[in-house]
This record gives C-alpha cells, structure tokens and sequence, in this order.
C-alpha cells in the first residue's frame, strides 16, 4: 500500500484511481522510454459486499444456475 491510497482511505474515499511515474534505468532507445506511467485502482468492499460477491461467485459456478438461464430461452 502507498503513501497515497493511505491518504485516500483516511479521506474516507473508497473507490478511487491514483496515476503515477515509474521510472526506470533502462536505455533510451527506439522501444524504451526512461518514463513509464502506473495506473493503480482501488476499491474497498464491506464485509456485506462481499459476503454478497461470494454468493453471486458461488450461483454462477453452480450448473443449475445456466441450465435455468438457458431454458428461458
């Protein structure tokens, strides 16, 4: 966890994205720049949602769940 998805949660923010610089040593030439860019996207679920996902997860692995979705044609 970063400094800033830290700052972030302790705003109370629970979805949010932060973009950022990596840099790296590589050489500069036709396929590598120095700069690369992050893209970091977090999302914080109650413990409710998740005890929802994991039902959800769980109905669509079940097989009666697409044999009922396929026979309503």
């Amino acid at each position: 966890m970063t400094a800033r998805e830290r700052r972030m949660m302790a705003a109370g923010h629970r979805a949010f994205l932060i973009a950022g610089d990596v840099y790296r040593r590589d050489e500069i030439d036709a396929t590598h720049m120095p700069v690369f860019h992050q893209l970091e996207a977090v999302r914080l679920f109650s413990r409710r949602d998740l005890t929802r996902l994991a039902a959800s997860r769980d109905a669509v692995q079940d097989p009666s769940f697409w044999a009922a979705i396929s026979s309503q044609g």
